[in-house]
């Protein structure tokens, strides 16, 4: 590429949408000087005194995957068609380049093991009709995924914002041997992906990706300021599903984002110098931060530039070398709150002057932004006074209640954030809760003065609702008056974890009455090996010892605790079997257990606090004993780690455990004579266990009921028991979702069954279960799973009516049999592809349909749905016939989403 002398002086202005820098606790700005002489190799220049940072174009050109700017030049002298698209990079040597990653902020994966693992070179440039990228990609081992869900695979989504909203967003990948192009989402672009032209050529673990964008298909044309918001990610699958990805700025894998794109500064082939500036937009009050301004000069001969900011006390000459990289940096110490405008201007000593202005807010600092939230703390009482008020005269608040809780939890999530660094949006939070405050306050006063009229909300009452046509149905109140009322109801609230359960009695209050919560049957379904009901089996220092309840060998009853260790006494090595137990402070506690043994040795009991009380059991061959033990707690200890510990070879059996106050007789240890198996059956490969379902799920599920809050539980099965994976291989499936396990493996059913028939009768009862999810953003390839192969086979056979002839003649094959037929590896336009659709969806379908059977046996009027995902072509390769699920669900259930901006 050539680039042609300036002839006339060029004046611009340009608007910045600038990222934060480190010094400002956001995302890195790059930083010059040293970091050019690190990235290129070679000793950036820097005169004595001077201030400014050199480095040849040709070594600083490959440094912009640490900015969040980079410079796309204009291809060729200004025309079209220099650059092919062929998948070759031959043409790109003279345009800037972004090597990925350049730091961990932009790793969004766990494990990265180096530049072969995934690393990318990226290049861009334009001309009037479109814009250009390429990408050198290393993955070592790419696994793409079509379509709608490429993201879940090896691609790169690249995402624009030219009117400082999201869009549109592209995904592109490489796939049966060509790049395939996906658009995610349309922004303002009045074209899409059709016209769009792309290559990809793979060779080795590498995958070179070439595109052409008409401007079209990005905004209404090329941006008229010669600057595009713009930002890419790379997307890793190493064949166990989407391990992270990569990303150049913020803006698209977490959240999209358009203030968090990059800036792409178009680069006109006659431009003899330009240059822009990097800086953090949010500034903390009375900080020192730096801009850096950089000029590039595109000439042979030097240039002189006047650098001027009247804001920064700027005024200055600098002299770049020619086809040189010129960086100045500028501080800036704000010293009150507010938006700044800065100014930048650079004049060449022959003519032609070239501005910027960016404006920098400057927020308060912690203590301030604090001291707003103690005002609004300190007036919340006021508020809840006015509440009160109205509720007592019978005036309805649901509105004004929503502002009063959301007040009164967010004031201590403003406070959170300024412990966590997050200044800006601790001051977010501040402003927004004042507003709240006058909101609900002066709607409050209105209603007492009769100037307002307040809103009464019918509010939905625990009991499973019914099902009317399109609607559910079911009893609501209105709080204001108590008047009870039958009518449709809209369920809105949130999910999952372990916070949604601890605000159960907020949400009414916060507007919301359904909750998703999930349970998997990991959580029910247990390993063998290990388990003691009510305890925990602790190892160290890779024990070869077991631990397990046993029959027939017993103090009392019919069964005792049996550990039996083969590893001879060393450091660190031991196994132990534990039960926290609650205490009270500086009380005497007395404990008893009795003890069996065979060749022991270094046994002991009652453990504690890091281990320390160590009550020693008999050694050798003995018939039961009892031993004995007294101890004191300490003035802040609540809790106490009770432990049967067996540190050298031998075995020991145990009974009768038993844990009292003085003075008391209440055994504080459960199943202190281990006679209650919990599940374990002698008979079956896994424990069946309902604690889980009962310490978490039917605590919600009451929880729920008594604050009027609807409880949709998702059964999970993709929270398959990994141990189950590892001791039965089989089961494995290398499934693009989230399941991971061959859904009609024998061993796999009966889990799943099992898992079913102890959940179900346990919260089938409660008024608060609204219904059951099956599966979340279902998706099964069929094609990944070797159990399936010989049902894919006899599909078709029994489809081409026992003749191979009509398949090879519909597929153009050439198949001596039906076991001969592979599933297609992916969904391509094909008689083979579709009919592999229609199995892999009967296939899935039929699963779940087994599924919703059990539960419908077991509570027939449970309703139940899957959380599809809503994208027809996408589904082609997920397995979902919408229809078909239609049939087992009693709720149309979907997983989709729309973003704010």
């Amino acid at each position: 590429m050539k680039i042609r002398n300036r002839k006339q002086p060029f004046i611009g202005v340009l608007v910045w949408v600038l990222m934060f820098s480190m010094t400002a606790a956001g995302f890195p700005a790059a930083v010059h000087g040293n970091g050019v002489e690190a990235l290129s190799g070679t000793e950036a220049a820097q005169p004595p005194g001077d201030g400014v940072v050199y480095a040849p174009w040709d070594e600083f050109k490959a440094s912009f995957g640490s900015h969040n700017h980079t410079l796309a030049l204009e291809a060729g002298a200004g025309g079209t068609g220099s650059i092919a698209i062929d998948g070759s990079l031959d043409e790109w040597g003279p345009y800037a380049e972004l090597r990925l990653p350049q730091n961990e902020a932009q790793l969004a994966m766990t494990g990265w093991s180096g530049p072969e693992d995934v690393s990318a070179s990226v290049y861009m440039a334009y001309d009037e009709q479109y814009f250009y990228w390429a990408a050198r990609v290393t993955d070592n081992v790419h696994t793409p995924v079509s379509d709608s869900t490429m993201w879940r695979g090896d691609s790169i989504q690249f995402a624009f914002s030219p009117d400082g909203t999201y869009g549109p967003e592209y995904g592109i990948n490489y796939m049966d041997g060509q790049a395939h192009v996906w658009q995610f989402s349309e922004g303002k672009a009045t074209e899409g992906a059709a016209q769009i032209t792309a290559a990809a050529v793979q060779s080795g673990n590498e995958i070179v990706y070439e595109v052409k964008m008409p401007w079209s298909t990005i905004y209404t044309g090329k941006p008229e300021t010669n600057v595009l918001p713009f930002t890419m990610l790379f997307n890793d699958n190493d064949g166990a599903g989407r391990r992270g990805w990569m990303e150049w700025t913020p803006g698209i894998g977490k959240a999209k984002s358009p203030a968090s794109h990059a800036q792409v500064h178009l680069i006109p082939a006659e431009t003899d110098w330009s240059f822009w500036v990097e800086g953090p937009k949010e500034v903390p009050v009375s900080a020192t931060v730096e801009y850096a301004v950089y000029a590039v000069n595109w000439e042979s001969a030097p240039v002189t530039l006047q650098l001027k900011s009247e804001a920064l006390g700027a005024d200055r000459s600098l002299t770049v070398p020619g086809r040189t990289v010129a960086e100045v940096k500028l501080p800036f110490a704000p010293a009150e709150a507010g938006d700044h405008p800065l100014d930048f201007a650079l004049t060449a000593s022959g003519g032609g002057e070239r501005q910027q202005e960016l404006v920098a807010s400057a927020v308060m600092t912690p203590a301030e932004v604090e001291a707003r939230l103690n005002a609004v703390a300190a007036k919340l009482p006021q508020l809840e006074g006015l509440l009160q008020q109205c509720e007592a005269q019978g005036l309805a608040t649901d509105y004004e209640r929503i502002n009063y809780t959301v007040i009164k939890d967010f004031i201590g999530y403003g406070k959170e954030d300024i412990v966590q660094g997050r200044l800006s949006r601790a001051y977010y939070v501040a402003v927004e809760l004042e507003k709240l405050y006058e909101e609900a306050a002066g709607k409050l006063q209105g209603y007492l003065n009769g100037s307002g009229t307040p809103l009464a909300v019918p509010r939905y009452v625990t009991g499973r609702p019914a099902i009317d046509g399109y609607s559910f149905v079911g009893d609501t109140k209105v709080r204001s008056t108590g008047a009870v009322e039958e009518r449709p109801i809209f369920f809105t609230g949130y999910g999952a974890f372990t916070k949604v359960r601890e605000d159960i009695p907020k949400f009414q209050d916060l507007g919301a009455n359904a909750i998703q919560i999930e349970i998997g049957p990991r959580d029910v379904i247990l390993d063998k090996k290990d388990f003691v009901n009510q305890y925990t089996v602790g190892r160290s220092g890779n024990v070869n010892a077991a631990a397990g309840v046993v029959k027939g060998v017993a103090r009392s009853g019919e069964a005792s605790l049996k550990i039996s260790n083969a590893s001879p006494t060393q450091s660190n090595v031991y196994i132990n079997v534990a039960q926290t137990v609650s205490v009270e402070p500086n009380t005497l506690y007395q404990f008893k257990v009795w003890v069996k043994g065979e060749s022991a040795k270094n046994t002991w009991f009652p453990g504690g606090a890091s281990m320390k009380q160590r009550k020693s059991f008999p050694s050798g061959t003995f018939d039961w004993r009892e031993v004995t033990y007294e101890y004191t707690t300490g003035a802040q200890e609540t809790s106490y780690k009770l432990m049967i510990v067996s540190e050298n070879v031998g075995t020991i059996w145990v009974d009768d455990l038993q844990m009292v106050k003085a003075g008391s007789d209440v055994n504080l240890v459960n199943n202190s004579s281990f006679e209650d198996l919990g599940g374990y059956d002698e008979n079956k490969e896994y424990v069946v266990s309902t604690k889980k379902i009962q310490s978490d799920i039917q605590q919600a599920l009451t929880r729920a009921a008594t604050h009027d809050v609807a409880v949709n539980l998702l059964i999970s099965p993709h929270y398959f028991p990994a141990w189950a994976l590892t001791k039965w291989p089989e089961l494995n499936v290398a499934n693009n979702g989230f399941i991971k396990f061959s859904l009609f493996q024998p061993m796999a059913q009966a889990i799943m069954e099992d898992y079913l028939r102890a959940l179900i009768p346990a919260v089938k009862d409660y008024p608060s279960l609204h219904s059951i999810t099956l599966t979340n953003e279902s998706v099964y390839q069929s094609n990944k799973d070797a159990y399936a192969l010989p049902f894919w086979h006899s599909y078709l056979e029994e489809l081409y009516g026992g003749d191979i002839g009509e398949l090879n003649r519909v597929y153009q094959s050439g198949y001596a049999a039906f076991t001969e037929v592979p599933m297609p590896a992916n969904v391509t336009a094909s008689p083979w592809s579709y009919d592999y659709v229609m199995f892999n969806q009967d296939y899935f379908a039929r699963w779940h349909e087994w599924m919703a059977g059990i539960i419908h046996e077991l509570a027939p009027d449970l309703a139940v749905h899957a959380k599809i995902m809503g994208d027809p072509r996408g589904s082609l390769s997920w397995g979902v016939d919408i229809e078909r699920f239609s049939e087992f669900s009693q709720i149309n259930g979907n997983d989709n989403w729309n973003y704010i901006n």
